[in-house]
């Protein structure tokens, strides 16, 4: 599968999401500026990295599907990624999942200043 226009995700940009969805697991926590990463073309934020990503309609691999799938305890609906295993699908599904925590973290720290 491919998007409209032909185009294939490139080796670098199909690394550059398995990086985003490794930080927005494992290394990355809302309150901090995201991570960058540098590619041939500038340097990307996780989101920046999911813009790039959206137009490619390549199969997601298996075990991006999966963890980004298994990523549901901020309680978002996993739908839209079930029904498009592409790069697209996982490009949209963690920017809902970054924004998500984001919003966690910030309903949080506005617990914390009423306590």
């Amino acid at each position: 599968m491919s998007d409209q226009t032909g185009d294939h995700i490139s080796p670098e940009l199909a690394e550059a999401f398995s990086w985003a969805v490794y930080h927005y697991r494992h290394v990355w926590t809302p309150g901090t500026p995201e991570i960058t990463r540098k590619l041939s073309n500038g340097s990307f934020t996780m989101i920046g990295v999911c813009d790039l990503v959206d137009k490619f309609t390549d199969p997601l691999p298996d075990g991006l599907f999966d963890i980004l799938r298994s990523e549901t305890h901020l309680g978002t609906d996993v739908s839209a990624l079930d029904a498009d295993r592409t790069y697209r699908g996982g490009a949209r599904h963690l920017r809902v999942l970054i924004d998500a925590k984001k919003e966690a973290a910030r309903k949080r720290e506005e617990l914390r200043r009423n306590r």
